[in-house]
């Protein structure tokens, strides 16, 4: 929730500062939404071009729905727990997490390009979206916590807005 006056977060100093927090928090969020749309637009080129043994468009598709709705489920509870547990010794614990995971998922993509087989492929991307996928929910917390109660709605509302927008472009 929402500090009072004064009270010291990670990501600004002062809550009463919050302005520019927030739009960084909407660049990220507009960075990591344009990476999901190339990764979803680009892998099944990928898998297509890269003929992996056990590749068949049909298993792609299907254990990409699979994939992408159960670890994207999971990752977004795990994330959100994390966050409830340590944001109590931390304000900015949602976006220690969510950066974490980024950098975690990235490095698990190279497991996706690297492998030898479709499936092994399969076992990094589903790695990466469970790892990374928390970054949303924990983005919207923290833009949430560092805006005043009365205006929380509406920043989250343009935050969503122009992030997709700008990661459209």
């Amino acid at each position: 929730p929402w500090r009072e006056e004064g009270t010291i977060s990670c990501t600004t100093g002062r809550v009463g500062r919050s302005g520019s927090a927030v739009w960084v928090l909407t660049a990220a969020a507009a960075f990591r939404l344009a990476a999901s749309y190339t990764i979803a637009a680009f892998l099944p080129i990928f898998y297509l071009r890269a003929q992996l043994p056990g590749y068949s468009p049909n298993g792609y598709a299907t254990a990409n729905a699979a994939i992408v709705t159960c670890t994207g489920l999971l990752s977004a509870l795990v994330g959100g727990l994390a966050a409830d547990y340590f944001s109590s010794s931390a304000v900015c614990a949602p976006c220690l997490i969510a950066a974490g995971a980024q950098v975690i998922a990235a490095l698990l993509f190279f497991g996706v390009f690297r492998a030898s087989t479709f499936n092994a492929s399969l076992g990094f991307y589903g790695l990466a979206l469970l790892v990374g996928e928390c970054w949303y929910g924990l983005t919207l917390v923290q833009v949430k916590n560092i805006v005043a109660q009365d205006v929380q709605g509406r920043t989250v509302t343009v935050v969503l807005s122009v992030a997709t927008i700008v990661s459209n472009i």
